[in-house]
């Protein structure tokens, strides 16, 4: 017995044109799928089965705040720590005295005896040999005062000073190293 085939499905279609976009569509989105996946992979190095990855390096751990307690009496700075690490460091500065002063943060690497003053006494805090970093000014540290003074400090060494008057010269500075 033989079987008849039926033509229409041997027959081409006649009504291909209208497939012939989406058809486009899908072999270009293929060739392009193909090609960023082939230069992904050449980019990338192949590993051999016996090279590990190393280990990723630990995130940046932010620097903890560093809190330094500053007592102000006439004539003396001292500082809870003469030396810190570098990074934050919050200056909370209290005014223990009878007057006035003033809190400053200079950067320097000359030693307290060594510093450049004016005439009357006053440290020249414009001298080249001096990068001012931070200050609390008098009218914020009247008598009983307590204030904070944050900043980043890199490492080096540093004085903090009361220039009010003749303060500094009768003995209102202190060494400070960051380390």
């Amino acid at each position: 017995m033989v079987k008849q085939v039926n033509r229409k499905l041997c027959e081409p279609r006649r009504n291909h044109i209208s497939e012939t976009p989406i058809l486009l569509v899908i072999t270009a989105t293929l060739a392009v799928s193909t090609i960023a996946c082939s230069k992904e992979q050449a980019s990338e190095p192949e590993a051999s089965p016996a090279v590990t990855a190393a280990p990723q390096s630990a995130p940046v751990k932010k620097s903890a705040l560093t809190k330094v307690t500053v007592t102000e009496t006439e004539m003396e700075i001292k500082l809870s720590q003469a030396t810190v690490p570098a990074g934050p460091v919050e200056f909370v500065v209290s005014n223990k005295g009878k007057i006035p002063h003033e809190f400053v943060i200079l950067r320097t690497d000359l030693p307290l005896d060594k510093l450049p003053t004016k005439a009357g006494g006053q440290l020249d805090e414009k001298n080249k040999q001096l990068k001012s970093i931070a200050e609390i000014g008098d009218n914020d540290l009247k008598k009983g005062a307590t204030k904070p003074l944050k900043t980043v400090l890199s490492k080096g060494r540093y004085v903090v000073i009361c220039n009010v008057g003749n303060h500094f010269e009768k003995g209102m500075k202190a060494a400070l190293t960051v380390q």
